[in-house]
């Protein structure tokens, strides 16, 4: 069989599991003609097809409430007209998004793919430094944006327009736009034979962030979608609650499994562990999507035990988790908890289930369907099992090149990621870190990640982040800062470590500091780090 084949039966039984795929009466099955008619195979299909099955269910509930699938739809499409109508706004233009998680992103979201025009997702976190190059080299014909980030439009083109999807002080732009009617028989643009973009940028860790464009269909989506429903065991009209920012890749693809199922999404403006801990609750069953360290934060939650006692599972992804943090949360709440891997240049790549980290802690499992995973050498050949080497990955949700030009390497048709990792004998993947994180000391090369978990497993430590510096004698050192639950003796500290880590991977310099500086998705901002080294090593080596 081959693999398009088995990729296809793969999503049909488990969206069948799911409940997406049964038995549909004439009326519905009409409905959801003239959608995939007018709205081809965008993402704006899967909320689409929803508000014609389940009108009535809550679709989105943020800071300002809740709106049902027929009410996401009917807003969807007032907005829509009206940026066609009044920004002429339509196939071959393009529309960015520079919001929190609320219902202003999704609304633009869909009403781009109703219109066929390009989405540009821009993250919030963005300096006007960064924003001004970044549009412009977009060149979006309007521009959705919360208000509190108005002071850092000043140098917007005069050709875009500039619209507030979500105000604290009264109604935004986007909230009379999506009120109006659509006049009846409004005839919307034909879905054009090649797909919109739509572009997320990359988190920019190592740099200014980059556009991902690429021209998903909701074919592309499939294998990807059938995995994470199948893995973890998400059902029609259940809940996912979306704490990643959803102008990322984890963010995004989750809100749309969630709409795909005629799930409640909740979102929220701000993560806050207390709230998430407290939306869970709220929803027996939901699906918590997290990045770690937002799982940290949320171990940190007074009585977090009973509020998720009946969580259906818990997703991280974005970055690393470390194995204690992944330890504490299956001691404290049960089997529930899976991780995923990717990056804005392939999408989800892998996702492991409970009994994957049960068997092999810190793994991220197997490639989702329709995927390929390899580990290989500096030729491209794949390594043996077991053997450390670069991680390089097949999609169908792979990205061609970036926005301003250039690309990844390719190995046989598999984009180069830039980690580093193993696969056991059962397929499973380790990640060991990014290739460019590595610390090369004294002649012994060091990741990042092991000494992270070595730091996160003393109760004393909340956060941890290990990066390498010059140093005269040997290439690198390896300094280490540390957010403190407790009081915190560096020196100590670093004494306790000893025990488990080699002479090459201690630490030489250990921090103690108020927050670590992270990108909105969570990664440590690594570079930032080393820029403030400048104490001396608190032992000679």
């Amino acid at each position: 069989m081959s693999s398009a084949w088995r990729t296809t039966l793969g999503a049909a039984l488990a969206m069948t599991e799911a409940g997406v795929l049964r038995p549909l009466g004439p009326r519905t099955t009409v409905g959801i003609a003239r959608r995939f008619r007018a709205l081809g195979t965008s993402p704006a299909l899967l909320a689409g097809a929803a508000a014609v099955r389940w009108p009535d269910h809550v679709a989105i509930v943020d800071d300002a409430g809740s709106l049902t699938y027929r009410e996401l739809d009917e807003r969807a499409a007032a907005l829509a007209h009206a940026l066609a109508t009044r920004h002429v706004l339509g196939p071959g233009a393009s529309l960015a998004v520079m919001c929190r998680n609320h219902r202003g992103l999704v609304l633009g979201l869909l009403a781009a793919g109703r219109l066929h025009a390009d989405l540009v997702l821009v993250n919030t976190e963005l300096p006007a430094s960064q924003l001004g190059p970044t549009l412009e080299r977009h060149a979006p014909r309007v521009l959705l944006h919360d208000a509190e980030f108005a002071d850092r439009l000043s140098g917007l083109d005069d050709a875009t327009v500039a619209l507030t999807a979500w105000s604290q002080d009264g109604p935004s732009d986007l909230d009379a736009l999506a009120s109006g009617p659509v006049p009846p028989g409004y005839r919307w643009p034909r879905p054009p034979e090649q797909a919109a973009n739509l572009v997320i940028l990359t988190s920019g860790t190592t740099g200014a962030p980059k556009g991902v464009p690429r021209r998903p269909s909701s074919g592309d989506l499939l294998g990807t979608a059938a995995s994470l429903l199948h893995r973890l065991g998400i059902r029609t009209n259940g809940t996912v609650v979306v704490c990643p920012p959803a102008f990322h890749g984890l963010g995004l693809v989750t809100m749309l499994l969630g709409l795909m199922t005629g799930s409640t999404v909740v979102m929220r403006s701000r993560f806050d562990a207390e709230r998430a801990a407290r939306d869970v609750a709220e929803h027996p069953g939901a699906t918590l999507v997290v990045v770690p360290i937002m799982l940290q934060r949320l171990l940190g939650v007074r009585g977090v035990e009973e509020r998720l006692s009946q969580v259906g599972a818990v997703l991280s992804g974005g970055s690393a988790l470390s194995i204690a943090t992944a330890d504490e949360l299956v001691e404290r709440v049960g089997p529930v908890l899976h991780n995923g891997y990717g990056s804005s240049e392939v999408g989800v790549a892998a996702v492991a289930t409970p009994a994957d980290l049960a068997a092999a802690p810190g793994t991220v499992g197997r490639p989702v369907l329709g995927t390929s995973v390899r580990i290989v050498d500096e030729t491209g050949a794949v390594v043996p099992t077991g053997t450390p080497g670069r991680i390089v990955v097949a999609s169908p949700l792979a990205f061609d090149q970036y926005s301003g030009g250039g690309r990844k390497a390719l190995v046989e048709g598999h984009v180069e990621t830039g980690d580093v990792g193993t696969v056991d004998a059962a397929g499973r993947i380790v990640v060991t870190g990014r290739a460019d994180d590595m610390i090369v000391s004294g002649g012994e090369n060091v990741f990042p990640q092991p000494v992270e978990d070595a730091l996160l497993r003393r109760p004393e430590v909340a956060e941890a982040a290990v990066v390498g510096v010059p140093d005269p004698a040997f290439g690198q050192r390896l300094e280490a800062f540390v957010v403190a639950h407790d009081e915190i003796d560096p020196v100590r500290l670093r004494d306790d470590l000893r025990e488990e880590l080699t002479r090459y991977e201690l630490p030489r310099t250990i921090t103690v500091v108020a927050e670590l500086p992270r990108t909105a998705s969570g990664k440590v901002l690594r570079a930032r780090l080393v820029e403030t080294t400048t104490t001396p090593a608190q032992e000679d080596a």
